[in-house]
């Protein structure tokens, strides 16, 4: 029978990294390329009906990117915190650039941290992770800045909504 020696201390660690896609891709079935196609289709009439030609522009252009985009595949980036800051990729962040983190569990998905910047624009930094390691992370970020409650904004759930 093993016994719990309580003169061990844990010791967190030094650092935690990870690999992962930016972010989640879902394949497409022709139905949603051929919704997109009937929605810019829609907005294109509208635009030519208002004689807006830039805006029937945009659309078809928009369009094309969305649906270019799509076909895309993530590469996986690396992710780590230490003692210094964050990491995505090349990308180092100390901890004096953020004021707070949450923690947003998702089903089907990996979950995520967002980190909220003091900037106004690129207000947050998400660093996706699974859940087993993300409570280790989530943990390691606790002593070092203030969790917050996540809250989903109207654009997210849409957004998941659409599949994006």
């Amino acid at each position: 029978m093993a016994t719990f020696d309580e003169s061990v201390s844990y010791t967190e660690p030094k650092e935690i990294s990870w690999r992962a896609a930016p972010f989640a891709r879902f394949e497409r079935t022709p139905v949603w390329y051929a919704t997109l196609a009937a929605i810019a289709l829609v907005l294109v009439g509208i635009s030519i009906w208002q004689r807006n030609p830039f805006f029937a522009l945009f659309i078809v252009f928009a369009t094309i990117l969305v649906a270019v985009l799509n076909r895309t595949r993530p590469s996986p980036l690396e992710f780590g915190v230490d003692a210094d800051g964050v990491r995505v990729g090349p990308s180092r962040y100390a901890y004096t650039e953020f004021t707070q983190f949450a923690y947003r569990s998702r089903r089907d998905r990996l979950d995520e941290i967002l980190l909220h910047r003091q900037s106004v624009v690129g207000s947050h930094l998400h660093l996706p992770v699974d859940a087993k390691l993300g409570a280790n992370v989530r943990n390691f970020l606790a002593g070092r800045l203030p969790e917050a409650e996540y809250h989903e904004s109207f654009i997210e759930l849409f957004s998941d909504l659409l599949g994006f």
